[in-house]
């Protein structure tokens, strides 16, 4: 549970990572080659540890990187247009 937002009110499997989860993914991620395969290890006790567990982890940190990566390209998408239509008003009324 130390994964999650506990203020997420999402079904599990959508749940949000926590803020220091995330960050530390990203800073782990950092440390080694792009073009690589990552894998991402998380130990747990064997008494908590199942199938279902481990298909619902998968899916939801799977679920919030491609979320993460849908919100930066959009934001992407916002600072381009923005920048082109900057440019083309420069261009229309140069002072």
């Amino acid at each position: 549970m130390q994964l999650f937002d506990s203020f997420d009110p999402a079904p599990f499997h959508e749940k949000e990572l926590d803020v220091d989860a995330e960050e530390y993914i990203y800073n782990a991620v950092d440390e080694f080659p792009l073009k690589k395969p990552l894998e991402i290890v998380i130990y747990l006790p064997p008494s908590e540890v199942n199938d279902e567990i481990e298909i619902a982890l998968k899916k939801a940190i799977m679920n919030h990187f491609s979320y993460k990566k849908l919100l930066n390209e959009i934001e992407l998408k916002r600072l381009l247009q923005r920048g082109r239509r900057n440019l083309l008003i420069a261009q229309l009324f140069p002072f």
